[in-house]
């Protein structure tokens, strides 16, 4: 099963940064979905969303399918 959210932990793993960058990054991208009238969950960002804001990270496939 292919996951629809990444938590901070797994932004901090693809974007190599500290958990408490990677909670400000989240936070400002799920700000900006609130501003869009979306519903969010604290600490976790859809992919698509991560996807569009980091378009030259990659998510490795085992993060994609839970195996982390």
């Amino acid at each position: 099963m292919i996951k629809n959210v990444l938590t901070s932990k797994e932004v901090a793993n693809v974007l190599e940064v500290s958990a408490s960058t990677a909670c400000k990054y989240i936070k400002r991208m799920n700000e900006e979905m609130e501003q869009q009238g979306y519903f969010t969950i604290s600490g976790r960002v859809p992919v698509k969303m991560f996807q569009e804001k980091f378009p030259y990270h990659k998510i490795p496939e085992e993060i994609l399918k839970g195996k982390e």
